[in-house]
């Protein structure tokens, strides 16, 4: 939820600095009164928003996201790493009273109107945030609709976690183009320059790179259009609908089972557009009801298995470095050692910054070479195990190993 919070008062401290930011007081009686909680950014954050708004709107306001839940079936984890800004307010809760429940992950965005790039980067930040199994939504307004060929949606994927990876589908470049030249804001029909369309596939191919590396199966409510006005891109005033708010989760921890309705069902608002005298705000709101489900894991033995299997793998790779650096250095040693003896023979004095000899600079470069063939070698026998696991696997290895399992 988006909201403009309040001063908490008009009148400024003995140090001549302004109250705080708290909810307005319409929504007060319906907080307080029924038992809602609300997760918000610091003070400092809402400050510094609202220096901004004094300047260029010359209102003392504070604009944010917000999460409320109610505090008799919820309780918050405490997460020092979790989102806290006015654009992004993530946090983590378990079911009152089962502090070692798995926590469902909650982000509440407002994403950038004008940079795909903001957007992108900033739904990766809530990815990387929550814990891989456990569910996750994120809600709001996104500022623009998620089409196939956006960078956006380029994050949404849907995988067989019992199959191994497979290879990423080919890109539709002409829904590329159509979604690169609604986000520079060209006329329909028209062709980006070059070297926006290059930026545009690099950064469509780095979102769909993030989401096949860590599996999240991320999916997209099938909720309707929420913003209806004059059509931009056309000269006559006829009306338009944008399907610009969203709501991302889970699909293998969570399962949409109902929805409210949107533009669909609201014909007034369809045909006079937003705000209107019966919508005061410019965008219709959504929401989801899900039903949550356990994540498929492997087994506690398969597991162990699969993580020992790595251990060993790392174990002996290691082992393998590290005897051909010893056997290396040992013959650089005795290499060295001939060549002083070399110089005693004949009476000369070994200078400090004396060029080593072409014998031990072969014996450099091989042993540099042999090492570099070495790790070439353990880094297929990686990949090609890799290459063997499921999806779940691969998750289990990154829940447990940090990114091993890209």
């Amino acid at each position: 939820m988006q909201l403009q919070l309040e001063r908490a008062n008009l009148v400024v401290d003995d140090k001549g600095d302004p109250s705080h930011f708290d909810l307005p007081g319409w929504i007060m009686p319906l907080v307080t009164g029924s038992g809602y909680g609300v997760i918000l950014p610091p003070q400092q954050s809402l400050e510094k928003i609202a220096q901004r708004n004094r300047r260029v709107l010359s209102s003392d306001s504070a604009i944010t996201n917000a999460i409320f839940f109610l505090e008799q079936k919820w309780a918050t984890c405490n997460d020092r790493d979790m989102i806290a800004d006015n654009t992004c307010v993530t946090q983590r809760f378990v079911p009152s009273g089962e502090s070692d429940a798995e926590p469902i992950t909650i982000s509440s965005i407002h994403l950038d109107a004008n940079d795909e790039e903001k957007r992108v980067l900033k739904l990766q930040r809530c990815l990387e945030l929550a814990p891989k199994f456990s569910p996750l939504v994120i809600a709001g307004d996104f500022n623009a609709e998620m089409l196939a060929g956006s960078c956006c949606h380029a994050l949404l994927s849907s995988e067989d976690l019992q199959q191994t990876s497979q290879p990423l589908p080919p890109i539709d470049s002409e829904q590329l183009k159509i979604e690169c030249t609604k986000a520079l804001r060209m006329p329909v029909n028209s062709s980006p320059p070059q070297d926006e369309m290059t930026k545009w596939k690099e950064m469509y191919d780095s979102a769909r790179k993030f989401a096949n590396e860590q599996h999240w199966n991320l999916s997209r409510a099938d909720t309707g259009p929420t913003r209806a006005a004059f059509d931009h891109d056309k000269d006559s005033r006829e009306m338009a609908q944008w399907r610009l708010d969203h709501i991302l989760f889970t699909s293998t921890t969570l399962t949409p089972i109902a929805r409210w309705s949107t533009l669909e069902d609201d014909e007034y608002s369809r045909t006079l557009g937003l705000p209107n005298d019966k919508v005061p705000s410019d965008h219709l709101p959504i929401a989801v009801v899900f039903e949550r489900r356990n994540h498929v894991r492997l087994s506690s033995e398969a597991r162990r298995g699969l993580i020992d299997r790595i251990k060993s793998m790392d174990a002996r790779h290691e082992e393998e470095q590290a005897n051909l650096a010893e056997d290396s250095a040992e013959k650089l040693s005795l290499l060295k050692g001939q060549s002083s003896n070399e110089h005693e023979a004949y009476g000369e004095k070994k200078k400090k910054r004396q060029k080593p000899s072409p014998a031990i600079m072969e014996q450099i470069r091989s042993g540099r070479a042999a090492m570099k063939v070495l790790k070439r070698s353990q880094s297929a026998e990686r990949e090609g195990l890799m290459s063997g696991l499921t999806v779940l696997e691969k998750m289990e290895l990154n829940h447990y190993h940090g990114d091993f399992a890209g």
